[in-house]
């Protein structure tokens, strides 16, 4: 997949998962690493020192 591509396609993937996750929208910046690393199949350990606007 191209990059716009694969940002809107994992954007969409994460939206998913926090609506999943937090159907009333409330989520901390962890729940959003938390999904972020459930979306990319990582632990979050492994991302969580990354810049968060690569991301979203």
């Amino acid at each position: 997949m191209h990059g716009a591509q694969r940002m809107k396609t994992m954007s969409k993937d994460l939206f998913s998962v926090l609506a999943e996750w937090h159907p009333d929208g409330d989520f901390t910046e962890e729940d959003l690493w938390d999904a972020i690393a459930e979306v990319n199949d990582v632990d979050v350990s492994e991302i969580m020192d990354r810049d968060l606007a690569e991301f979203i």
